[in-house]
């Protein structure tokens, strides 16, 4: 009679970690230890899911547990027995059913408000996972509500959000496309320069009044509005002269430049009055 000495193999082991799961299809699952050569299959118990060679994939959402086996082989004339892995729970997520959407719009080149922010929202996305937010670019989330986006600089900028959901209940997690946000600033005080260095009792008629536009800023477009008050005054580019006595009233505006300052900003009117010398 002829024995066969059989020697037992290591522990088999499912190698993935728990933090491996939550897959909303499947997952590749990877052993460890055993002994010779034997090929590893793979046996889910339950009927949440099925397995095909190493990918364990989703049937239904929940968990299942998977039981790895190691079959028997002779290496240099050692003969190992088969061996089995204890369970495996894996735990699998639906997908998403509709689209994770920022809804939040502000119009075009739109100031932040009066508060300082935008509050963030979303539509879209399944289970009632809790929605985190992303900015990239000249924005930033307030510290204490991290989802009212707000700017990083005093002046107007562009940036980039994202919004998460995460995964909760029979759902995955799931994150929107990028939404851009525009943001201006307010221009600084603009008023009404004048050239001349002093001007008390006006002009003498015929004389010509100058002038250009002071603070502000950007490098929107620069106009000015000339309004009568009597007789008859003439605007012609940065000057403003009249050939009978009259006064005027003349103001600037500088538009929004659509870079950094959203609103247009307009000076206070300054008036001019053109007498005949005394």
């Amino acid at each position: 009679m002829t024995f066969e000495w059989v020697t037992p193999q290591s522990t088999l082991t499912i190698s993935n970690s728990v933090d491996d799961k939550n897959p909303t299809t499947g997952v590749t699952v990877t052993t460890s230890g055993g002994s010779g050569t034997g090929a590893v299959t793979l046996v889910p118990t339950g009927t949440g899911c099925s397995a095909k060679g190493a990918v364990v994939s989703r049937l239904t959402a929940g968990t299942c547990s998977v039981v790895a086996t190691k079959a028997g082989s002779t290496v240099n004339s050692t003969v190992y027995a088969a061996k089995s892995s204890a369970a495996k729970v894996l735990t699998f997520k639906l997908p998403q059913t509709s689209a994770l959407v920022i809804s939040t719009s502000n119009t075009a080149w739109g100031t932040v408000g009066a508060d300082g922010y935008l509050t963030m929202a979303t539509s879209g996305g399944s289970g009632g996972g809790d929605v985190t937010y992303a900015a990239t670019g000249g924005c930033t989330f307030v510290a204490d509500h991290a989802d009212r986006l707000k700017l990083s600089s005093d002046y107007g900028g562009t940036c980039s959000v994202t919004a998460t959901k995460a995964a909760n209940g029979d759902y995955a997690s799931a994150t929107s496309a990028a939404k851009i946000f525009t943001f201006g600033s307010d221009q600084p005080e603009l008023t009404l320069g004048t050239n001349e260095t002093k001007r008390v009792a006006g002009y003498v008629l015929g004389a010509t009044a100058s002038f250009y536009p002071k603070g502000g800023a950007g490098n929107g477009a620069v106009t000015y509005t000339l309004t009568q008050v009597s007789g008859t005054c003439t605007l012609k580019g940065t000057t403003v002269t009249a050939s009978a006595a009259a006064t005027c009233t003349v103001k600037v505006t500088r538009a929004a430049d659509l870079v950094n300052f959203v609103n247009s900003a307009t000076s206070a009117t300054k008036t001019f009055t053109f007498a005949a010398a005394s």
